[in-house]
């Protein structure tokens, strides 16, 4: 069908490719179709929630929808943004579709005396020398509030901390909570999920206050965590803009989805960032298990370096100045991963119910890092026409098709990262390494 081409999001060698993976893919390709069809209508306002996510004429007709860049998706949220009451609700709402999945009955519904008995046992286990509380800290009501939300996940949502006393109002803002999710959580659940060896780090650095918080180049630091006076446990942290899916989006209706959210130096300085974050956790014994761009934060150069003035606000739109920091590694251990972000040996597991804990490997994580650079270099999300349990055709070999004018070198690499034989995907280092030989990052 003529201006259909965005349409094929896959390639398969049909030559070898079971029955039913071919009706999957002629299905999805089909759905793909009747989409665009009946979402390529008149240039959209840009009123009301949607506004937050940029202001752009999206394609009238499917002809002028033939750009290898273009997303259904991207459509679909532009036009279901009268939908909401605000900006927030709509880009939670757009989220849904790639939250993290958690194991059925991961965790018993917390008994708040037996919550607080096992905090108080990890505050005496955290503590530092002199006796006072370390890591885990009391939550002083007098002196903060968990203010309003400003977004939310499959785990938890993360809301402002808001100083009371007048002489610390200078720091509203800079802190967010991490409130985890109180229905079917108990703190020792919570505490099962947490990385043993980012505890112990925190625990040879709890002598040291300035130290006390585990994070490094390209990691979002996690500072403390707190039990609030509801039962609800919580992760302070350093507030970043928001996160790199968010942008990517915002971007993508920006353009009038018809082109990437990124330039290619600029979307070659963020895979290079991701990969220098992901080397340092693994060299630290940490296993991410759902890198995706939406546990990637964004924090602008200008709130780094706190402008007078500037922090709070950031262009997302024009703005390239700014870092992004790995997230959501601090609660990785029960995790499941999403959708098609996961490598096809974890897609295995999934589908056969057999998930081990030695199912996620480093190698893992590599894969899920190419569907992350595949985020960033198109501005799509992984085979988002798939749906959400068609394992088999990405366990029998199926990938994203990467867009023509990006590198043969940026093309093979990701090739390798997403490789059928977790063997054969490269190292951190080695991806790093290959990205620093490119001169289009220069």
């Amino acid at each position: 069908m003529a201006g259909l081409e965005h349409t094929t999001l896959v390639e398969v060698n049909f030559e070898s490719t079971s029955d039913a993976t071919k009706a999957v893919v002629e299905e999805s390709t089909a759905t793909m179709e009747r989409l665009t069809l009946s979402t390529a209508k008149e240039e959209s306002s840009c009123s009301g929630a949607g506004a937050s996510l940029g202001c752009a004429s999206l394609p009238s007709d499917p002809a002028h929808s033939s750009s290898e860049y273009f997303s259904a998706r991207i459509q679909s949220i532009v036009e279901s943004k009268s939908e909401f009451e605000t900006a927030l609700d709509a880009e939670i709402e757009a989220s849904k579709g790639h939250w993290s999945e958690l194991p059925p009955g991961s965790g018993a519904q917390g008994c708040a005396e037996a919550d607080m008995e096992l905090f108080r046992r990890l505050q005496e286990q955290y503590a530092t020398p002199d006796g006072e509380h370390g890591f885990f800290s009391d939550w002083d009501e007098d002196e903060c509030e968990v203010g309003e939300k400003i977004a939310e996940g499959g785990q938890g949502a993360i809301h402002e901390l808001r100083w009371l006393r007048p002489e610390d109002a200078h720091g509203n803002g800079k802190l967010v909570v991490k409130v985890f999710k109180l229905e079917g959580w108990s703190l020792e659940a919570l505490h099962q999920q947490w990385p043993p060896a980012m505890l112990h780090k925190i625990l040879i650095t709890s002598h040291d206050p300035e130290k006390r918080v585990y994070g490094g180049d390209g990691i979002a630091p996690v500072g403390k965590g707190v039990m609030l006076k509801d039962g609800r446990f919580g992760f302070v942290m350093g507030r970043f803009w928001g996160d790199l899916r968010t942008m990517i989006d915002r971007r993508m209706v920006h353009n009038g989805n018809q082109a990437p959210p990124f330039s290619i130096k600029g979307s070659l300085w963020i895979l290079h960032d991701i990969a220098k974050g992901m080397l340092q956790l693994h060299t630290d014994g940490i296993l991410h298990r759902d890198l995706k761009a939406s546990n990637v934060l964004i924090l602008p150069m200008m709130w780094k370096f706190e402008e007078r003035g500037a922090y709070g606000k950031y262009d997302s739109i024009n703005d390239d100045e700014f870092l992004v920091c790995i997230a959501d590694y601090e609660c990785s251990v029960a995790v499941c991963g999403t959708k098609f972000w996961r490598a096809p040996e974890i897609l295995l597991g999934v589908k056969n119910r057999d998930l081990q804990p030695n199912s996620w490997t480093k190698k893992s994580d590599v894969y899920s890092y190419g569907m992350t650079c595949y985020e960033v270099l198109t501005g799509k999300i992984p085979l988002e026409n798939l749906r959400p349990n068609d394992y088999n055709v990405v366990i029998e070999g199926l990938r994203p098709v990467i867009p023509n004018d990006i590198s043969s070198s940026i093309q093979s690499l990701l090739a390798r990262c997403w490789h059928q034989n977790p063997v054969e995907r490269p190292s951190f280092e080695e991806i790093l390494k290959e990205l620093e030989k490119n001169n289009e990052l220069f």
